[in-house]
């Protein structure tokens, strides 16, 4: 059943309404047997139509909270996720980092290997541990 004012039965819209649908002798007949129950009649159908209209809006207002919740959670979930990811990475970095100095380290030790003080034209290259200033 449809709630819009066009679908309320045209007596119940207002005693002006009722009395234009009538043909004019039925008007003035009407107009002198017209009772408050009309207007309480057409009173109460508007509080059915306001009612139903705040149900639904009540509804889709759930609905869209119920939707805003589900995605904050996703969202939650999500920065978690990108929180792990980058401990992850900045661990793999590190981890990076320190086996780019080991090989530092064993480049530095192999040229010394083979290279004496007198047969060996390049320097030896200072090893950067990533502690002093550069």
């Amino acid at each position: 059943m449809s709630t819009s004012l066009e679908s309320v039965p045209l007596k119940y819209r207002s005693s002006s309404d009722y009395l234009a649908s009538l043909p004019p002798w039925r008007r003035l007949l009407a107009r002198l047997n017209w009772h408050p129950v009309r207007e309480i009649e057409i009173e109460t159908w508007r509080v059915r139509i306001e009612k139903e209209r705040l149900r639904r809006e009540s509804e889709q207002i759930r609905n869209e909270t119920e939707q805003i919740r589900k995605e904050a959670e996703q969202i939650r979930k999500e920065a978690e996720q990108i929180k792990n990811e980058t401990e992850q990475m900045r661990t793999e970095n590190e981890r990076l980092r320190q086996e780019r100095l080991r090989w530092k380290q064993l480049d530095a030790q192999i040229e010394a290997l083979f290279c004496s003080d007198a047969s060996c034209s390049i320097p030896a290259t200072p090893i950067d541990d990533g502690s002093t200033p550069s």
